[in-house]
């Protein structure tokens, strides 16, 4: 049977998602903590899409970041600028930052 522990989630989120989303994490698992025994998953399956969404997040930006330095180095070998926006799907401020 896993515990809900409010110190165990800013361990474990605090770093990653900054102290205002972990507190409203725990407020919205607060919500719906465990009243019987088995409703632990819950709690774990709210857990789980977090981590998931936190996956998801990181993986865009990356996507983003590597586009950006595609677009550099593209820059770089005097690539027109036109091609390169149509290219990457950035603006020319994002290309040009």
């Amino acid at each position: 049977m896993i515990i809900y522990n409010e110190d165990i989630i800013k361990f474990i989120y605090n770093k990653k998602l900054g102290k205002n989303y972990t507190d409203k994490l725990i407020k919205e698992i607060a919500k719906k903590s465990p009243k019987k025994k088995g409703e632990n998953d819950m709690i774990l399956e709210m857990i789980e899409n977090e981590n998931k969404a936190l996956i998801r997040k990181g993986r865009r930006e990356g996507r983003r970041e590597t586009l950006k330095y595609i677009a550099k180095k593209m820059l770089n070998e005097k690539v027109d600028i036109d091609f390169i926006m149509r290219i990457t799907g950035l603006s020319k401020e994002q290309i040009l930052k």
